[in-house]
């Protein structure tokens, strides 16, 4: 603000002092040059109209700050904003659950991590086969250990292995049912189901969600 009113006054000055020095060049009895007068004329006009410029934009900016709503935390607008940002979350897919590279060993809920090595067999590759497919009817598995159940919401990979004495199974669970699948097998088996690539046990906790689960192995 304050340069713009001296700006102001030098322009007029000069505007001045421009057109009395000129004025008294060309009226003179005595020819005198009249070049810095009109020097003068030219710089006091052209500081005016800076000045000027500077004006209406300070004008045109404070108008549009006026205009423009300011979006409070309890104002309507940022209301709005915020039921609009909610909704295109809402319409953004979820990738679904999934489990993988898990293993199911023969061990009690209370049983540390520690136990793992001294965790007995699941038991004969018959009576394994037998108990997954009491909850996992018909499943199929091939001579070397592996099967595949397809529900409706999800799908279950495992992998037994080839030998008669099956010490754990590598199993996958993935879809949209992957956590309710795979609680439903645990508690039906009385197994545990083990992540290496996190080093613990699957919790309670980690079945009742929807969201994609911490045990997916990472995407290539």
């Amino acid at each position: 603000m304050i340069v713009r009113i001296v700006l102001l006054l030098v322009s007029l000055s000069l505007l001045v002092h421009g057109a009395e020095g000129l004025y008294r060049a060309l009226h003179a009895a005595t020819p005198v040059s009249p070049l810095l007068p009109a020097i003068e004329s030219v710089a006091g006009a052209q500081a005016l109209l800076i000045s000027l410029f500077l004006v209406t934009r300070a004008r045109r900016r404070r108008l549009n700050q006026a205009a423009v709503p300011r979006l409070t935390a309890d104002s309507p607008e940022a209301a709005d904003a915020d039921t609009q940002t909610t909704r295109i979350a809402s319409t953004i897919r979820q990738p679904p659950p999934e489990f993988r590279r898990l293993m199911l060993v023969n061990l009690p809920p209370t049983a540390a991590l520690s136990a793992l090595e001294q965790a007995p067999p699941l038991g004969a590759q018959p009576a394994v086969r037998s108990a997954i497919a009491r909850v996992l009817p018909g499943i199929k598995f091939n001579v070397h250990g592996l099967g595949q159940f397809n529900g409706a919401d999800h799908s279950i990979l495992m992998d037994l292995g080839d030998s008669p004495e099956v010490w754990s199974a590598t199993i996958d669970v993935t879809g949209e049912a992957a956590p309710a699948a795979l609680r439903r097998l645990i508690t039906q088996t009385g197994w545990r189901a083990y992540a290496p690539r996190l080093g613990r046990f699957i919790t309670a906790a980690d079945l009742s969600t929807s969201q994609s689960s911490p045990f997916s192995a990472p995407r290539p």
